[in-house]
């Protein structure tokens, strides 16, 4: 059976950020309407105050007030690290959360086999 066309087609709802403040600028993420904890660090030099650096995909888009400059730009490398950082953590976090499957018990035959070869014959 094929998955559900709506289900596989829908968009991760978390989002990396990295936007201009002041002097400095914030990275975090957003899903839904939950921020993560913000992270300061240096900004792109033709990051304006009030834009913002999303990743989009496998290339990132400058967000802010005028349209002509909403454009794809370069990753900054702390927005990219942020964003990996936090995707190991997540997925660290739910295989953590999966019970481990014990394994089989071990089997007569596998007892055995460390016996030495004459008392396994019978000897």
């Amino acid at each position: 059976m094929l998955p559900d066309i709506a289900m596989s087609a829908q968009r991760p709802t978390v989002r990396f950020y990295m936007e201009r403040t002041s002097d400095r600028c914030s990275i975090y993420s957003l899903d839904g309407v939950v921020k993560s904890a913000v992270k300061d660090d240096a900004c792109p030099e033709d990051l304006k105050l009030g834009e913002r650096i999303r990743i989009a995909g496998m290339t990132c888009t400058r967000e802010g007030e005028s349209p002509d400059r909403s454009l794809p730009v370069v990753c900054p490398a702390a927005l990219i690290r942020f964003e990996r950082a936090a995707r190991l953590a997540a997925s660290s976090a739910s295989a953590s959360a999966v019970p481990s499957v014990p394994g089989p018990p071990p089997s007569a035959t596998t007892a055995s086999s460390a016996l030495p070869s004459s008392a396994r014959r019978g000897k």
